[in-house]
């Protein structure tokens, strides 16, 4: 055999032997009949502060009103370029392959409404090199957050409650606390809210207090209607608003039958200052809106109305006066025809005890009407008015908030 024939002998006996390790390394099939070590690091993934990851378990959360959605909740890091499979008895888990090339993947889990026990997610190798994971979870009366605001409240009757991205709480428009936790997710006795997300911006910003108006763009209040009686819990979370629907009452809310403005002397006579109006109808999922822009001679009147689909409708109305005061002995912001002066039912609420009840709360009484001495008519912006109109005659006023806190949601043990 000649000495170029050896050479080549040599070359192929040392080669042929590296080219199938290298094969079987780099092989999709993954057969590593060289390898050592595992092929793939299995832990915890990014998960929230509520999840705990402990001996190779996760605990977990369900919800009875929505999937609760678990981003990169496990990490896998894959060493080599080879594909895993992902299996075991989390039927809410479907069968996936993590693929090449190697670096970091992630696990995304989803447990649907209502479920609660406990199962086995296994990544698995053509080897035979394997891992698991065992998830337990539990189901609670919880929302999918890791927050909520839990408010009591006090009174009778519906109820128009609204958060803002703030954290202000109103009912039926007026402001009546701060709470920790804000967001489009309402529980009500055990059952999620319908809700509607609205934005509201100020008609003139720099006044105080500034007119907020509903708007296409601003600050988001997001609402939900409950029935009170007598004392009662309501959680709001930290999340997007729920579903996809429209309850919206085709009746258009209306000024007409009341008296709106001071009466003075404009030289056609002693009557109210009525504003004339440019108004805009604005739709929610719950509410027709009718905004409204008044001019009169002593005033501007910024103002939106609305009714709902429980049968009561409500207004807020901003009073802007503008011109010298001027005499008056009746000096009226707004009442309804034919009614005599509201009931102080308490501190800065009225009532017009007529069918229907019409409810106002402001800075003083929405009509004095006779005076036994004029009075001049204001200057400047008034605090608004809050008007609830109700015709079932159930509604009690605006209900008391009894406590407002946090809850914080924390780990299984």
């Amino acid at each position: 055999m000649g000495e170029g024939a050896v050479k080549l002998k040599r070359f192929f006996l040392f080669f042929l032997p590296s080219l199938v390790f290298l094969i079987a390394l780099t092989a999709p099939g993954g057969e590593y009949v060289y390898r050592w070590g595992p092929i793939a690091n299995v832990g915890p993934g990014a998960l929230p502060t509520y999840v705990a990851f402990r001996d190779a378990t996760l605990y977990l959360y369900s919800s009875p009103y929505a999937p609760w959605h678990y981003e990169k909740a496990l990490r896998v890091e894959l060493l080599f370029p080879t594909e895993l499979y992902i299996g075991g008895s989390c039927g809410f888990l479907p069968p996936a392959v993590l693929k090449p090339p190697p670096g970091v993947k992630w696990i995304n889990i989803t447990i649907p409404p209502l479920y609660e026990g406990s199962c086995i997610l296994n990544i698995t190798h053509a080897s035979g090199w394997h891992s698991s994971v065992t998830i337990i979870v539990k189901l609670i009366d919880w929302y999918p957050s890791s927050e909520r605001s839990v408010v009591v409240l006090k009174g009778r009757g519906r109820q128009f409650i609204q958060v803002d991205e703030d954290g202000t709480l109103y009912i039926w428009e007026r402001p009546v606390a701060r709470v920790p936790v804000a967001g489009c997710a309402f529980v009500w006795n055990k059952s999620l809210l319908l809700t509607e997300s609205l934005p509201y911006a100020p008609a003139e910003p720099y006044l105080k207090p500034t007119p907020w108006l509903p708007s296409i763009q601003g600050i988001r209040r997001y609402g939900a209607f409950i029935n009170l009686n007598n004392t009662a819990v309501l959680y709001i979370y930290k999340a997007s608003c729920p579903g996809n629907f429209s309850i919206t009452p085709s009746r258009e809310p209306s000024l007409s039958g009341f008296i709106i403005g001071p009466f003075v002397n404009l030289g056609e006579g002693y009557k109210p200052d009525t504003p004339q109006f440019v108004k805009k109808l604005l739709n929610t999922p719950l509410r027709r809106l009718l905004i409204l822009n008044g001019t009169a001679y002593l005033y501007t009147l910024y103002a939106y109305l609305y009714t709902t689909p429980v049968e009561m409708w409500g207004g807020v109305m901003y009073f802007k006066f503008v011109k010298p005061p001027m005499l008056t002995r009746d000096m009226v912001y707004i009442q309804p025809l034919n009614t005599s002066t509201p009931i102080e039912v308490q501190k800065g609420i009225w009532l017009f005890n007529i069918t229907p009840r019409i409810w106002i709360a402001g800075p003083e009484p929405p009509a004095q009407r006779n005076l036994p001495e004029p009075r001049g008519t204001p200057l400047g912006i008034r605090e608004p008015f809050y008007l609830v109109v109700d015709p079932t005659g159930a509604w009690g006023g605006w209900p008391e908030v009894i406590e407002v806190r946090r809850e914080t949601l924390t780990p299984l043990k």
